[in-house]
């Protein structure tokens, strides 16, 4: 399971985090990410040259390394 989520700052209501999808591959390579997470920015109209900082949980398994 691989969930996307944001998180921005909201001058009146401060620090958000909005999850924009959740999804499952049948690999975890670095280019099915990639893909993954333009794709998703791109579905939801955000820019990608603001975006400051990618966070992926058990980074060496997603990233095709062996675990």
């Amino acid at each position: 399971m691989f969930p996307f989520g944001i998180q921005y700052f909201d001058m009146y209501k401060r620090i958000q985090f909005k999850l924009l999808r959740v999804t499952s591959f049948p690999n975890e390579t670095a280019k099915t990410i990639t893909n993954f997470c333009i794709d998703t920015l791109k579905e939801f109209k955000l820019d990608i040259s603001k975006c400051v900082a990618f966070c992926g949980d058990n980074v060496n398994t997603n990233f095709g390394g062996i675990g």
